[in-house]
């Protein structure tokens, strides 16, 4: 069949038997493609480049310019990219077979579309086999319907009582009598690694049916009972190996010496992987392993049963060690997982600027890793710990929910201003020495500068020009960050609330350009430009808006490269230019690449280019009368939205989509639908901005006018205008 699916709970066999078929092979059948998947490659283009690469590797001369052009900037959309190797691959006189292992750690849904779409299209020349823990979000039923999928699931891979005496007497070396062989493949429903940690468990000559009647339950008692057999049977410094490195997704000889303050690992490695004790070789050169995913979980649960007070130090070990290598994401995680929280704020400081210049390769997984656990921590240690707070907020200012950052602010504030008390006239000093005092008053301008962009999203412009004007106060003249803050804030606050001024609101977002030119920071005087434009474009003045759009343009050509979000950023408020000018196939084009390049590093930062794009997006959709399209596109935005601080989505879907919405229902002839959300605007309490505000009463507007009320209309446009 053109697609196999290997499905089946972990422990049963899926990777062996592939691995175990796969080496049968003879040289004449189908070139083999492998790619194990772990959790990193949910970014789409990093999977199609590791399929690529597998294709590749059999044959170079065809793949490789498909590899290069997805690695070029900017890389063309993925559905034209598989259009392309299908192309090949129709064109090829090899057969190719891909395996996909592990594909139960993809959840990111473009990879699951990407997938099916190559799915639906396969051409002869290819095979698809994918191994997984749980039936991946594919059409199935359609591929079973025309009879193009063959399916391997538990029941196929359970052993049976005759395999299962073949595994006792050819891999484990353990003969025993028919009934107990009997009795075992019940006991343990033919799970494979239930019987190979049972064998691992049996001392000589004992019955494994007096073990196995020692643990009740399910698979998940068995193992853990059985990982505690296995243990008590090794040497005591093979125990303390393999419990102190189970903390550890990925094992090298280094990492393990480092955490085990020892030397000696990569024998040991080496004589685990011997030994069948569930260690994996991940290259060729014995240089990575790692545990079996259910082992590794067992031997964690037995070190937290029994040594919980050495995890701590154990994960700062490793997180020292990944420092020390640069690998600055897996060293914070290990950072907050040894709660030593000063030295992961150090850690995340030394990635402040890439922070704010959304230059921080680190994957979106391993992003939301450590969101999480900010998240987590509580108030009173982001208080006691302000430049952990000031270091997080830029990763966390689009999505962290307001009451956790307002609850990070206070505490920061708390003790900031704590350690700045008013000196008393006559009163001896107590104050810091001056170069700490006016460290700490930085940090404290930087906090009320943070708190008034907040404000400012709210749309509370009174509270947001005070808190400006204490910042500015506080603030040294070199820190740019703290500054364009500031003028970040003003610039909202003018454009979208009761102030109304949107002159200077422009003049605000000029200054933030100037302070980013003063710093040095080229990506982020674009960013600052394009942000310009969109209050220029609102005010009207689409010329002025272009050529400050062009400046930012030709900025970008002068870095010699296409490969940050803020680069994309000019191309989407460019393609709105060319949007109002009706040049609509041209703006079309400009958008779809701006998309792609601002989705190109995984930043959560990057949330506000992406959703300003898809705003950009729709408009042009709905404009080309592309109706299901701007459906779709409507839909991704209020994704979008779920994820990010609910304030700041408010504001930014106020700039474009909420007029849009209801352009898109009255275009597509759902005018009771319209209707419904307008009668329920006057119901409930309303949110936001006064300019969140007023786009609501010009939507609003909009459905009176369909249901012929130019009077009403009349009547609801007065007060706002």
């Amino acid at each position: 069949r053109p697609f196999t699916l290997v499905s089946a709970p972990a422990g049963f066999g899926k990777t062996i038997l592939l691995s175990s078929w796969a080496q049968s092979l003879p040289a004449s059948h189908s070139r083999l493609c492998w790619v194990s998947l772990d959790e990193e490659d949910n970014d789409p283009r990093l999977f199609w480049a590791y399929v690529l690469t597998a294709l590749n590797m059999q044959q170079p001369e065809r793949f490789t310019p498909l590899l290069k052009q997805l690695q070029s900037q900017p890389p063309p959309p993925l559905k034209d990219l598989l259009i392309a190797l299908i192309n090949l691959l129709v064109g090829s006189e090899q057969q190719f077979l891909l395996i996909l292992d592990d594909y139960q750690v993809i959840t990111e849904q473009q990879v699951h579309t990407t997938l099916s779409y190559l799915v639906e299209h396969l051409p002869p020349q290819l095979r698809i086999i994918l191994s997984t823990r749980a039936d991946p979000p594919l059409l199935l039923s359609q591929l079973r319907a025309h009879r193009q999928v063959m399916e391997v699931r538990t029941e196929q891979l359970r052993c049976t009582v005759k395999e299962t005496k073949a595994f006792f007497n050819e891999v484990m070396g353990i003969q025993l009598p028919d009934e107990a062989i009997q009795e075992v493949t019940t006991r343990t429903e033919g799970w494979l690694v239930g019987l190979q940690l049972l064998g691992l468990s049996l001392p000589e000559r004992a019955d494994p049916l007096t073990l196995l009647q020692e643990v009740s339950g399910d698979q998940r008692y068995i193992l853990d009972y059985l990982t505690e057999e296995v243990l008590r049977r090794q040497p005591q410094d093979v125990q303390t190996f393999l419990l102190s490195t189970s903390i550890l997704d990925r094992l090298s000889a280094s990492l393990c010496d480092a955490v085990l303050q020892q030397t000696g690992s990569q024998q040991v490695l080496q004589w685990l992987e011997q030994a069948n004790l569930f260690v994996v070789s991940l290259d060729s050169k014995r240089r990575w392993y790692c545990y079996h995913a259910l082992f590794a979980e067992a031997l964690r649960y037995r070190l937290e049963q029994a040594h919980s007070d050495l995890m701590p130090t154990l994960h700062h070990r490793a997180s020292l060690w990944y420092a020390e290598h640069n690998q600055t994401a897996e060293a914070i995680l290990h950072a907050f997982r040894a709660r030593q929280w000063q030295w992961a704020a150090d850690l995340i400081e030394q990635k402040l600027l890439q922070l704010v210049t959304l230059t921080w390769g680190a994957s979106q997984h391993t992003l939301a890793t450590l969101r999480q656990w900010l998240e987590q921590l509580p108030a009173e240690v982001m208080g006691s710990l302000p430049r952990l707070y000031l270091t997080c907020v830029p990763m966390l200012l689009e999505v962290a929910s307001s009451p956790v950052l307002n609850g990070w602010l206070d505490a920061a504030e708390a003790t900031l201003t704590a350690s700045l008390p008013t000196q008393i006239p006559d009163a001896p000093p107590v104050m810091p020495a001056s170069e700490e005092r006016s460290e700490q008053e930085n940090l404290l301008g930087i906090v009320i500068a943070f708190r008034a962009f907040l404000r400012s999203i709210e749309g509370n412009e009174e509270a947001t020009f005070l808190l400006c004007q204490q910042a500015l106060s506080l603030l040294s003249t070199e820190d740019f960050i703290g500054r364009m803050q500031i003028a970040c804030s003003n610039q909202i606050a003018f454009y979208a609330s009761s102030a109304n001024n949107a002159r200077s609101a422009v003049q605000n977002g000029l200054q933030s350009v100037s302070i980013a030119q003063a710093a040095g920071q080229t990506t982020v005087v674009i960013s600052c430009m394009s942000a310009a434009a969109l209050y220029i474009i609102g005010t009207g003045q689409l010329r002025e808006a272009q050529r400050l759009i062009q400046q930012a343009i030709e900025l970008e050509t002068q870095l010699g490269q296409r490969a940050l979000p803020e680069v994309g950023y000019p191309s989407l408020f460019q393609a709105e230019i060319l949007r109002e000018w009706n040049e609509l196939d041209a703006a079309l084009q400009l958008v779809e690449e701006g998309l792609s390049l601002c989705g190109q590093i995984e930043m959560m930062a990057t949330l506000m280019f992406v959703f300003f794009g898809y705003a950009v997006l729709l408009r042009v959709q709905l404009s080309h009368g592309a109706l299901d399209a701007a459906c779709s596109t409507l839909q991704q935005i209020e994704r979008i939205g779920i994820t990010m601080n609910q304030p700041l989505f408010l504001y930014i879907y106020s700039f474009y989509t909420t007029v849009d919405q209801v352009r898109l229902w009255l275009a597509r002839g759902e005018l009771e639908r319209a209707t419904r959300w307008a009668e329920e605007l006057d119901l409930r309490e309303r949110h936001g901005t006064p300019f969140a505000c007023e786009r609501e009463e010009v939507a609003c507007t909009r459905v009176l006018l369909a249901n012929k009320q130019p009077d009403l209309a009349l009547q609801r446009l007065e007060p706002v205008l």
